[in-house]
């Protein structure tokens, strides 16, 4: 019976997923509209501000019933913080067995068939971003965001600067943000997670614009703690109603390098970031493909 359940599930899930999500037929007008945009990617995830709402409704139908019927599973906050990380690296049949996963603890993921395949971008040779993820929880009606990525090779061998710096920028955002920031969190981590350097505070942005944080790497022997970074921001329900581009960046430092200053919202800029180094030599700043939460 609860074999049974979990496939009704996975096929309500999928059909509310195609009927909430549409974006080939909209593929070439949205790159017309943002020609002028530095990292449009071809397999961003669309999203009308009003086609969330309506995922967020039929989801939470699907959540009701699931509890009506006592075929919800439960799991505490750090197992599904961890799944929703999990399936922010993940691609292919691994991202979708995830993405059913979270989906029997009422949290889903809102994007199409194309994103499970997403290969990720990166202006720097040293690392690569994966694209946000953004995630609706019908638990408490919560929208998380997340960011993530890791290093290519050992360029990172020189000697350490100042904090590195990681998040989202949310660019053409439109509707009025009205939100609040429920929750956040971010680590840097070496190649076999072992050392770990975390914190629950952002260091940059209010939650409008984006957010950011800054975590202090280290050497430790040759083991490198900032090899691997991710980041999350959940909103209320209210972001449902907010759009725009979400674009993850990644600010790396090193030797007599450090960041000054992180600002959002700024025109012009890739994800709306400004970034102000004491020495720009001795840094790089990477951007990932953008992810859309909103109508172009």
């Amino acid at each position: 019976m609860r074999r049974t359940m979990k496939k009704i599930i996975a096929t309500v899930l999928t059909a509310a997923m195609a009927m909430s999500v549409g974006i080939p037929a909209f593929a070439s007008e949205n790159m017309e509209v943002n020609e002028n945009l530095q990292a449009v990617s071809e397999k961003a995830i669309y999203m009308d501000a009003s086609e969330k709402m309506n995922f967020a409704n039929q989801m939470d139908i699907l959540y009701q019933n699931a509890v009506d019927n006592g075929t919800m599973e439960r799991a505490s906050r750090e197992e599904i913080d961890l799944l929703i990380e999990q399936v922010t690296f993940a691609s292919g049949a691994e991202r979708k067995a995830l993405v059913q996963e979270l989906s029997e603890y009422g949290v889903y993921v809102y994007e199409t068939e194309s994103d499970f395949a997403i290969e990720p971008l990166s202006d720097s040779g040293d690392v690569t971003l994966v694209k946000p993820t953004v995630v609706y929880e019908a638990t408490d009606k919560t929208w998380t965001v997340t960011c993530g990525g890791n290093w290519l090779n050992t360029s990172w061998e020189t000697s350490v600067g100042g904090a590195e710096g990681f998040g989202v920028g949310y660019t053409n955002t439109s509707g009025t943000y009205n939100s609040a920031v429920v929750r956040s969190s971010a680590y840097i981590t070496d190649q076999d997670r072992r050392n770990t350097n975390r914190t629950t505070n952002r260091s940059d942005g209010d939650g409008s614009k984006g957010f950011g944080f800054r975590l202090q790497d280290s050497r430790i022997g040759s083991t490198y703690v900032g090899y691997i970074w991710y980041g999350a921001c959940t909103y209320d329900y209210r972001f449902g109603s907010y759009s725009g581009i979400a674009t993850a960046y990644y600010i790396h430092t090193y030797n007599s390098a450090s960041i000054t200053s992180v600002s959002f919202g700024v025109d012009g800029k890739t994800g709306g970031l400004n970034v102000e180094l004491s020495n720009t030599k001795e840094s790089f700043v990477a951007y990932s493909n953008d992810t859309r939460f909103g109508v172009y």
